[in-house]
């Protein structure tokens, strides 16, 4: 076991969790932190429910993709040993994070608006 698979274990329950806020914001309409942020107050005008039906999706498709990838990342460790396609796998892991937040900033700066403090 490397440093690599200690990343891998914390990614699966974090791929787990954002799979289960999804289904808990759709299910309640109300904003998981894991998607806002935290003790942040939104206007009145502020399009939850298209920022929700808009995040949904994409969110459980990365989320699955996370945990396949690190899944993927400790069985070849223990089984395969291959360290070029455990390296590819994170690669694309981590590139598809980075598109994944890119995108829930922009979802953010569309549907919702901040309260002034």
């Amino acid at each position: 076991m490397n440093n690599f698979n200690l990343f891998d274990i914390f990614l699966i329950p974090f791929g787990i969790y954002i799979i289960y806020s999804v289904q808990k914001m759709k299910r309640t309409r109300v904003l998981a932190s894991v998607f806002s942020g935290r003790n942040v107050e939104y206007e009145s005008e502020s399009d939850i429910d298209g920022f929700i039906d808009y995040v949904s999706g994409k969110s459980v498709i990365m989320a699955l993709i996370i945990i396949a990838g690190s899944l993927w990342n400790l069985l070849n460790t223990l089984i395969f040993q291959n360290v070029r396609l455990s390296i590819a796998v994170s690669a694309v892991s981590l590139t598809i994070i980075i598109v994944y937040v890119c995108m829930l900033g922009r979802a953010q700066k569309k549907y919702l608006i901040i309260k002034n403090r």
